[in-house]
């Protein structure tokens, strides 16, 4: 039986096919397109080329013949990958504290009391024990390049001296075994003092800051705990940095990071005041909260997220239109939510995988424990390990399977490449399991695709010369990761 793999879609009077197997755009004529609008809403199926006669396509048997020869828009092809067991890069994290200095309302780690040990700080030494761990782990042996992100359910600068002590032994070890170390620190800026800031350049540490927008966006959910605004703390602290030019242009062109949830009303509002701070470059995170949490994605808000991320869809294709990328190439990163979407269509990248969690990405904490990722910190159905008693391979395991065409219900998606599954934690803290998405996530997260599926096409339909730029881009930055 061959199966239909194609989307009818049209803008600015153009009309295309868009085949989700190939991710690739076909642009047609308004007849055919019509034609292939009928067809999609029969809910028929061609079991093979001569089945076309009896279709809405039967006008068009030549095109869609050759289309079909050449397996695409529909064939018998199935989607399928193997487990990926090697990777170029291992990203892993440690807290200095599990502990925080702010008590945002949505945090993953409720200020680091997920991890409930009595010792909450990290020692030198097991810094070094899991740098060692990692390096003589049978499943990186092949691995030269390393990042560490301190990101992990607490502020980092609240132990400043463990991230110094951090970068030295990191790189008298990996030297010593001829591999690499990098270092990311993610903070909320507000000890973010100068010399802490000379430390971070001077040795090459890149930062991203949390903000969620302007003052009244920011103040909904990032506050301190006696419920003070932390607003002008960190736009001084980001400011002071942009602005100093004695720091490398590496330093001040940090991310900045930024929480969408129920209660945002307009993504564009926030872009621009990022745009205006001299920020280039935002990682747009929808909120994973439980179903009961009100800022949470749950089917009430749903259409509130659509809502919101179709306004920014359009803004930017006006943009596109005025032959400015800038508002795009500020979230075309692999972690927002939207902008991932976007490079997968730009360089025809398939998402086999959600993320990294459980294989090359992994989170320890201050007693040795082994997390998949940050969020699953302190749950102990979660633990993959620990640095003395090595990895739990069966665990492991379990993320190795987590292929998008291994996911029940995300199997048969026709966004699944492009999209690549709910977050696991999300999964996890919806629906008690970690393989079975969220349905407001889905709902909201084929909604991207579409909008991604429009940028992309007019990008490249519209304006050829701006896609090259952007695919270019894209791929020199992919070889540096």
């Amino acid at each position: 039986m061959l199966k239909n793999h194609f989307i009818a879609n049209k803008f600015l009077n153009k009309f295309f096919l868009f085949d989700y197997y190939n991710l690739l755009y076909i642009q047609v004529n308004e007849e055919l397109y019509n034609c292939a609008v009928d067809y999609l809403a029969s809910g028929q199926n061609i079991s093979e080329i001569s089945d076309i006669i009896s279709t809405p396509f039967a006008p068009y048997i030549e095109e869609i013949s050759q289309l079909l020869a050449s397996n695409l828009l529909i064939s018998d092809t199935t989607l399928d990958c193997e487990i990926i067991k090697t990777f170029p890069k291992v990203y892993f994290s440690f807290p200095t504290v599990h502990d925080c200095n702010l008590r945002c309302k949505y945090c993953f780690a409720n200020a680091g009391t997920n991890f409930n040990e009595k010792n909450k700080n990290i020692s030198s030494q097991q810094i070094e024990n899991i740098y060692k761990f990692l390096l003589n782990c049978d499943n990186f042996k092949n691995t030269n390049k390393f990042r560490l992100d301190f990101v992990s359910g607490g502020e980092p600068l609240l132990n400043f001296g463990l991230v110094k002590e951090a970068k030295t032994i990191g790189d008298r070890i990996f030297n010593e075994c001829g591999k690499t170390l990098d270092i990311w620190l993610c903070t909320n800026a507000v000890l973010l003092e100068e010399d802490k800031a000379k430390y971070l350049n001077n040795n090459n540490i890149s930062i991203g800051v949390s903000l969620d927008g302007p003052k009244d966006v920011n103040d909904i959910c990032r506050n301190y705990p006696d419920g003070n605004s932390s607003y002008s703390e960190v736009v001084d602290a980001i400011s002071e940095i942009i602005s100093n030019k004695t720091y490398s242009r590496f330093f001040r062109d940090m991310w900045v990071l930024t929480v969408i949830t129920s209660q945002t009303k307009n993504i564009i509002d926030i872009l621009e005041h990022h745009k205006n701070m001299g920020l280039n470059n935002v990682q747009m995170k929808i909120v994973r909260s439980a179903e009961n949490d009100e800022f949470a994605l749950t089917k009430k808000s749903v259409q509130n997220f659509i809502s919101i991320y179709s306004e920014l869809a359009d803004f930017i294709i006006k943009r596109i239109e005025c032959d400015d990328i800038s508002y795009l190439k500020m979230f075309l990163n692999g972690n927002d939510y939207l902008g991932k979407i976007i490079i997968r269509l730009i360089l025809r990248d398939a998402a086999v995988y959600r993320c990294m969690a459980g294989r090359n990405k992994m989170s320890f904490a201050a007693n040795g424990d082994i997390y998949p990722c940050d969020s699953f910190v302190g749950i102990p159905d979660f633990k993959i390990g620990n640095i003395h008693d090595g990895l739990y391979q069966k665990k492991i395991d379990e993320f190795y399977n987590m292929i998008i065409f291994k996911r029940p219900k995300c199997k048969d998606c026709w966004a699944n490449i492009i999209c690549g599954g709910d977050c696991y934690y999300n999964s996890y803290v919806k629906n008690g399991n970690m393989r079975d998405p969220d349905e407001a996530f889905c709902e909201v997260n084929q909604h991207l695709c579409l909008l991604s599926i429009k940028i992309v096409g007019h990008l490249s339909l519209e304006k050829p010369e701006l896609f090259d730029v952007l695919h270019q881009y894209l791929e020199k930055r992919k070889a540096f990761q």
